[in-house]
């Protein structure tokens, strides 16, 4: 390889370690929760879904910062212990957390009231909402509306 050649490899390869070391993994909580014994025994335990939502904050390059969960904890109470702690600590850390990665929306609430409400606050913080189950992750109010249609 002429020096030509080699000086010009250097330098690309410079620019491209340094554009790695430029991306910043952006910050995220997970939220989990279970209603009854019976969830929390098969394929919606709290550990499977803090694992797939680790996986996929692995896989989307997010940083996870903290991990809440409710356990046996009706998605119709606003005032569950984790989720009222998981808003603390989003209100503390404000713009320094950029997600909250649920498995599905209904993991946070299953009242379109509360859904308003905690939209409303994850906006006022800069907080975008991931649901990790391939739907939208588009949390408008329309869209949010739409799982409380399912059966």
């Amino acid at each position: 390889m002429n020096q030509n050649n080699e000086i010009l490899r250097n330098h690309f390869l410079r620019i491209l370690k340094k554009g790695r070391e430029g991306i910043k993994m952006k910050n995220a909580v997970i939220y989990a929760r279970v209603a009854c014994v019976s969830q929390d025994d098969n394929c919606n335990s709290i550990n499977l879904q803090k694992q797939l939502c680790k996986d996929y904050c692995k896989k989307e390059n997010l940083k996870v910062e903290r991990i809440f969960s409710d356990n046996r904890a009706s998605g119709l109470d606003i005032k569950r212990k984790g989720l009222v702690k998981l808003f603390k600590y989003l209100k503390k850390n404000k713009g320094d957390i950029s997600y909250l990665v649920v498995r599905n929306f209904d993991r946070l609430t299953r009242s379109m009231v509360d859904a308003s409400f905690l939209i409303k606050e994850l906006e006022s913080l800069g907080i975008k909402l991931k649901s990790i189950d391939g739907s939208s992750n588009d949390y408008s109010l329309s869209r949010l509306g739409l799982m409380f249609l399912k059966d």
